[in-house]
């Protein structure tokens, strides 16, 4: 068994495309990848020496960003679902970075969980007013909902909800307003994050 297993290893070492075609760009996330070959069980419960010294700066300052930079790319390289954990610490941690916010709704973005990109932009939007981060909300309901029927004038509601809660720096963005009040079209799904997000 373990001669077939580390075979299989070998197979896909010798892959070029190994990385690729699992989503694994870092290094660190390709050795965790071909351990799982080698010892599954190891690999499942493998901590990087360098997140085991980061959690425990923090349990001496929860603060330090330098510790936290290494849990965030530690998150980047895993599975959505095992790294919501870090995301959720991080806002809990700084609830008013939007920086932070928008890190970890773009990694659900990217696993396409739009019911969960939607409940945390409910939970951060009137909070944390950010521009980059109210970018990424103009941008998600125009790439997500754009195509879908109707509504185009709660696309604009969308846009005013923007400048009125951000100013005029919004208006920066490369999506023009007054265009985008024209031709955008959101369904209805939208609207009901747009009413929850305005109540």
């Amino acid at each position: 068994m373990r001669g077939e297993r580390r075979a299989a290893a070998q197979r896909v070492c010798t892959n070029k495309q190994c990385c690729n075609n699992h989503g694994l760009l870092s290094p660190v996330a390709h050795v965790i990848h071909i351990a799982r070959f080698y010892f599954p069980q190891q690999a499942a419960e493998y901590i990087p020496e360098k997140v085991k010294k980061a959690e425990k700066k923090l349990e001496e300052n929860p603060y330090d960003l330098d510790a936290w930079s290494i849990l965030i790319r530690e998150a980047q390289n895993q599975p959505i679902d095992k790294a919501r954990k870090t995301y959720e610490r991080l806002v809990a941690q700084f609830p008013s970075s939007g920086r932070f916010w928008k890190l970890y709704i773009e990694a659900e973005i990217k696993a396409k969980n739009y019911d969960k990109v939607e409940k945390l932009f409910q939970r951060c939007l009137m909070k944390v007013l950010h521009i980059d981060l109210w970018k990424c909300y103009l941008s998600y309901v125009r790439e997500t909902k754009g195509k879908l029927p109707s509504y185009k004038e709660k696309m604009a509601q969308a846009y005013d909800f923007a400048l009125d809660k951000i100013g005029m720096e919004i208006m920066s963005y490369q999506v023009n307003y007054m265009n985008a009040r024209r031709v955008a079209k959101v369904s209805s799904a939208w609207v009901k994050v747009y009413d929850g997000i305005k109540q």
